[in-house]
């Protein structure tokens, strides 16, 4: 139930377009509706599988297809930090070159899965939205 439950959130959160007001693009779309990901933590597969599925029936037309390392364009893995995750695009002359995205260990896997499919949203180029009347927050 609870599983249901955040899928649900995470389906939604993610079908949302950016005149929604909750997000904005951020220097560019990924250049590719297919995105592949290595994630590096083996314990956290159900977590990173479970968000890019979240993605993947959302109907943002985008599908994460796990690979191996060497052919990922996104990595996944553990960051030693106090906020919950990050993502860090890597551009050159506005191309897209690749993606690390980071997650605090120590979080159950439904909070994981919440962190991931946030983050996921950078790699594909949205940000949050600044002309907002909430603050922004850290995930």
């Amino acid at each position: 139930m609870r599983l249901a439950a955040i899928l649900g959130v995470v389906a939604v959160a993610c079908a949302l377009p950016s005149t929604a007001g909750a997000f904005r693009l951020e220097g560019g779309r990924w250049p590719t509706r297919t995105i592949s990901y290595y994630n590096k933590v083996p314990a956290y597969n159900w977590a990173v599988d479970t968000a890019a599925y979240a993605w993947n029936t959302s109907g943002a037309r985008v599908q994460f297809v796990k690979s191996s390392r060497r052919d990922a364009k996104v990595l996944v893995g553990v960051r030693w930090f106090k906020v919950a995750g990050d993502a860090y695009v890597q551009r050159m002359k506005g191309r897209f070159l690749g993606a690390k995205v980071g997650i605090r260990n120590g979080q159950d896997r439904y909070t994981m899965t919440l962190v991931v499919a946030h983050e996921l949203g950078y790699v594909l180029g949205l940000d949050h939205e600044t002309a907002s009347a909430q603050p922004r927050t850290r995930t």
